[in-house]
């Protein structure tokens, strides 16, 4: 499955961008996570973009683009069983 550019770099960030941490979030060889970094060297704008796009799709603006659009709550506990709530 192709993830996006922006997507993969968003993970990037939140390794400072580390090529080799990039890969292992994703279970990538090292080649392709250094090869999406590559690229967001060459669009770094638009990549950029989009993520700012992203962060600002929140949900009073889904409602205006899906007006009957309902928003369920999941407790945390049911995604990820060892943590809870109080966390």
């Amino acid at each position: 499955m192709a993830i996006p550019l922006w997507q993969v770099i968003l993970v990037a960030h939140s390794y400072n961008l580390d090529p080799e941490r990039t890969a292992q979030h994703f279970d990538w060889p090292l080649d392709r996570a250094q090869a999406a970094l590559s690229d967001y060297k060459a669009f770094s704008a638009e990549v950029d973009q989009a993520i700012k796009d992203n962060h600002a799709m929140t949900e009073t603006a889904l409602k205006q683009m899906l007006p009957q659009l309902e928003v369920l709550t999941i407790p945390l506990s049911l995604i990820h069983p060892h943590i809870t709530e109080a966390c």
